[in-house]
């Protein structure tokens, strides 16, 4: 008997331990238009907010969980936490003495294309060409001028993406792979939070009585 309560205790704790760390992306269930709500859980106790809907991010912050008691405690670290627009330019085989061209690559965070607007700084928008200025339905855009010693302003921009400027060398093609990042969202920083968690099965939890799916 001694030993069967032995092992009882051993699995209750092992129970209880194995709900102290969660590991996936869970999410809300939207209903129409409305925000997403999610928590990513990440190893080492590490955690990401983020509220998002049809404009992009609207709300993120990251930091350290814990959890204990059916009480999830939340505290926000102090970065700032906006994911921040990149861009790399890769050199691209001459096919002519006189003119240069230009590839790029526009994408999100997750790599899929993005038909952004994109068009010179000091270009007046009433000369915008809706053919020309657009990046096709995979973010792809190719662009030709004469080859010289100067240096252009483009901008790209497109809705619920942070707007993006950067400076092209006339004198050499090139191929450019740019990632918009959606706007700045508001910054939860330097906060502790403790929720009530209810962990329904690997896949499913309650968080303060609103339901989370795990993400596949």
């Amino acid at each position: 008997m001694k030993n069967i309560g032995l092992i009882l205790l051993f699995l209750v704790n092992f129970s209880i331990n194995a709900q102290e760390k969660l590991i996936g992306n869970y999410c809300t269930i939207p209903i129409g238009e409305s925000d997403v709500t999610c928590y990513s859980f990440k190893e080492n106790q590490q955690f990401e907010f983020k509220i998002s809907g049809c404009l992009g991010i609207s709300t993120y912050g990251k930091g350290n969980y814990s959890i204990k008691n059916k009480q999830l405690l939340l505290n926000f670290d102090n970065g700032k936490g906006s994911q921040n627009s990149r861009i790399v330019f890769k050199k691209l085989k001459e096919t002519s003495q006189d003119s240069i061209t230009l590839k790029l690559k526009v994408s999100d965070v997750y790599g899929i294309g993005i038909p952004a607007k994109i068009y010179p700084k000091e270009m007046d928008l009433m000369d915008f060409d809706f053919e020309k200025n657009y990046a096709d339905i995979n973010g792809n855009w190719i662009w030709k001028n004469k080859k010289n010693s100067e240096s252009k302003h483009f901008v790209i921009s497109e809705n619920g993406y942070a707007e993006l400027e950067f400076a092209i060398d006339l004198e050499k093609s090139q191929e450019i792979e740019i990632v918009l990042a959606p706007p700045s969202p508001n910054s939860i920083s330097s906060k502790e939070f403790r929720k009530n968690i209810e962990i329904i099965d690997s896949d499913n939890l309650r968080i303060n009585g609103m339901k989370f799916k795990r993400e596949k």
